[in-house]
């Protein structure tokens, strides 16, 4: 259990982190949480994301789409390992 908590508290202090993006969504795309860092990078409130506004498919332009889903399904078919993905969303007012 303390490995348990340990992980969290390392994943905790990432997600909290100006470092990266992070964001958590789900099978239709909807952005289900997101760090402050993801947020501002695109352009959108906590309050727009609290809202369920935000899906990274519309925030990603057409061309993009289907990259990002087979990025997806890799990540998905290895659970637990860290995969580097660097991609392009469409910032608020944008598109």
């Amino acid at each position: 259990m303390d490995d348990n908590r340990e992980l969290q508290r390392r994943y905790l202090t990432i997600f909290n982190s100006k470092i990266i993006g992070i964001l958590s969504t789900n099978d239709h795309g909807e952005i289900l949480d997101a760090n402050d860092c993801f947020l501002e990078m695109i352009g959108y409130s906590r309050q727009d994301l609290e809202q369920r506004k935000l899906n990274w498919k519309v925030l990603t332009p057409p061309e993009l789409v289907q990259e990002s889903l087979e990025f997806q399904k890799k990540l998905l078919a290895h659970p637990g390992t860290s995969i580097s993905f660097e991609k392009e969303y469409f910032r608020a007012g944008s598109h």
